[in-house]
């Protein structure tokens, strides 16, 4: 019985996923690459069981949002946020130009594996433009957090004309 609730769920959980995250060109800010979580990636991160942040920050296993990975401009992990921090842009430059590398931190091609683009198929980090530094940002519907974020990294980017990000937006269920 158990078992066939568990699956249920699952099924449930899958095909609601599906319908919901489907990336929406309408709701796209400028300048942003629109991804959705896959459901299958969805369904598995909710599955992991221990610290949130952790298998966030390792495993690239996303439960909340927002989440801000930054990859340095060859692709190597330089930065990991969960939530909304404050003075997180000083930390940025620091990592940055210091070229701190965060090895603790889950590879570029993991996120992307776990992403669709619009045609549902996953991103490679060969198809983004190369020499640029990577924004990963993990988003909802309607989270006023994740909307901060992501304005106060435009701010921040606005001063740092030298960085060319390629910038993308991922959003969860």
């Amino acid at each position: 019985m158990r078992s066939r609730l568990h699956a249920l769920s699952a099924l449930l959980l899958t095909a609601a996923a599906t319908a919901i995250i489907a990336p929406s060109n309408a709701q796209q800010p400028a300048g942003w690459t629109a991804l959705a979580q896959s459901p299958e990636a969805v369904l598995a991160h909710q599955r992991l069981p221990g610290n949130a942040r952790a298998q966030a920050k390792r495993r690239g296993a996303i439960r909340t949002v927002p989440h801000l990975f930054v990859y340095h401009r060859d692709a190597t992990p330089a930065f990991h946020m969960d939530g909304l921090r404050p003075g997180f842009e000083r930390q940025l430059n620091l990592l940055i130009d210091a070229f701190r590398i965060d090895r603790s931190m889950v590879e570029l091609d993991t996120l992307l594996a776990n992403a669709r683009n619009a045609d549902g198929v996953a991103p490679l980090a060969g198809d983004l433009e190369p020499g640029r530094i990577v924004l990963v940002l993990y988003t909802r519907e309607g989270c006023s957090d994740c909307e901060a974020v992501r304005d106060r990294l435009e701010t921040w980017l606005d001063g740092r004309p030298d960085l060319q990000p390629n910038r993308l937006l991922i959003r969860m269920p």
